[in-house]
């Protein structure tokens, strides 16, 4: 691959990312999210379009921006929330969508229309946390008594489906996977202790000032620790995206005391580019094809992600009004990001065909078109928080 194609390349899909905020900007009252419009943008440039990007030539930025994903979506995990009363009723939920989803995956592979049934089982039980979590907070729902069920349902609906990867996808054997996985947490957890327990006060403090400075001490410690678990799990036999994951999850237990700059940084470097990045080069792979010739098995695979996760959710939030109870199962069920870093991971694999990744990124996109919408219906417009 030349340095022309990869250049080339590149800036189209930086021109992408940076043309959909503004479209997304000009039509607030549409509420797209801004994923959905970065896979087209993709389709759109790619080798099935317009061919003036190669996903060969930013194959490795793309996987580092999966990392990056991964790693805000660890962060976002609040120790605290998994302690709340509502992640009981969230993880019930959960565990009743896989259970659900056994027979069906299991339906749709007998008659034919999707085979990969580990992945397909996943992906009717995953929640796309970080895309519900600004929509949410835009309608005013995360100051009221829905804001636990919603960040519980979020959180679960990511932390499972991320757990079942690196147990179901593995390489190894299923008994081996378990003990990996829970050699791999422990290890990632006495890691998070390090920065309280066993760094030396000094050093802390010489990083935290060299911080705003143009070396940017802790940001540099922060890729070093994304890096490093990165290639432990794949060490382990484990999917990297664990790793990148446990970092997230590591570095909110080990964040310093005043984080929000360094929040700001990551914010930065993975939604200003990295995570643009793997979203475009998503779609520059996605098969348009089968989707257009598969439609009516785009919107099956939709209504069960409807009826498995969001059904379930509704079914475990009795206790909430109708309304609010309506609500946070549309907003479990919104799922695209999940479902586009699932297919990718079980495509390299071998687990899964484009084909049938297409199909599932599909239905992951009439999710974040359609029920976040119908979430926040009958409430007013207000300016982004």
């Amino acid at each position: 691959m030349s340095l022309e194609t990869g250049l080339v390349s590149l800036f189209f899909v930086i021109l992408v990312a940076a043309v959909v905020p503004i479209v997304v900007s000009a039509s607030p009252r549409l509420r797209i999210p801004q994923v959905a419009l970065l896979l087209v943008g993709g389709v759109i440039i790619g080798p099935e379009a317009l061919q003036l990007a190669d996903p060969d030539a930013i194959s490795l930025i793309s996987e580092l921006g999966l990392g990056m994903l991964f790693l805000l979506a660890g962060y976002e995990i609040d120790p605290e929330l998994l302690r709340n009363p509502a992640t009981r009723r969230a993880s019930w939920s959960w565990l009743s969508a896989a259970a659900v989803a056994v027979p069906i995956v299991m339906g749709l592979h007998a008659v034919g229309l999707l085979a990969a049934e580990v992945t397909i089982g996943l992906a009717l039980t995953t929640t796309a946390f970080g895309t519900i979590l600004p929509i949410a907070a835009e309608a005013g729902l995360l100051g009221g008594p829905l804001r636990a069920p919603i960040l519980a349902n979020g959180a679960i609906g990511e932390v499972a489906p991320i757990l079942g990867m690196a147990l179901l996808l593995g390489s190894s054997g299923k008994l081996l996977s378990l003990a990996t996985l829970v050699i791999f947490f422990a290890v990632a957890y006495l890691i998070s202790l390090l920065p309280r327990h066993a760094a030396p006060p000094r050093l802390i403090g010489m990083v935290h000032r060299m911080s705003g400075e143009t070396s940017q001490a802790m940001v540099r410690w922060v890729l070093t620790l994304l890096i490093g678990l990165l290639a432990f799990a794949t060490l382990l036999g484990l999917d990297a995206v664990l790793g990148a994951f446990a970092a997230g999850f590591v570095l909110r237990i080990a964040r310093p005391t005043d984080y929000r700059p360094l929040e700001l940084k990551l914010e930065t470097i993975g939604y200003g580019f990295f995570i643009p990045v793997f979203f475009v080069s998503s779609g520059l792979t996605l098969d348009i094809d089968t989707i257009v010739t598969r439609p009516l098995v785009v919107i099956v695979l939709f209504l069960l992600i409807l009826v498995t996760r969001g059904g379930t959710v509704w079914l475990w939030h009795g206790n909430l009004d109708p309304v609010g109870r309506r609500r946070v199962a549309l907003f479990s069920a919104t799922t695209l990001p999940m479902l586009i870093a699932l297919t990718e991971v079980s495509v390299r694999t071998d687990l899964m065909s484009r084909s049938s990744a297409a199909i599932v990124i599909g239905a992951g996109v009439i999710s974040v078109l359609v029920l976040p919408a119908l979430a926040v219906r009958g409430l007013p417009h207000r300016e982004s928080v």
